[in-house]
């Protein structure tokens, strides 16, 4: 239910998956709200439904650290 702004400018719609999206460079280039809006709406269509994390390996999920994923 929500996104994660990390310490890099990226948005990443789930912390169990590698996927992000930059957000920081469009900014910097004077992104438009309707493209930022558009980056958003991106990043969520590649939110999973579930986490399914009790049919993963432990080995399967991304190590991150919380301070840079927005934990």
């Amino acid at each position: 239910n929500r996104l994660r702004l990390t310490s890099r400018g990226t948005l990443r719609p789930c912390l169990l998956h590698n996927y992000e999206r930059d957000i920081l460079t469009p900014l910097r280039e004077g992104a438009t709200d309707q493209d930022l809006k558009q980056i958003i709406v991106e990043t969520l269509e590649k939110k999973p439904a579930f986490h399914n994390l009790n049919n993963r390996s432990v080995k399967d999920i991304p190590i991150s650290h919380m301070t840079s994923i927005g934990g």
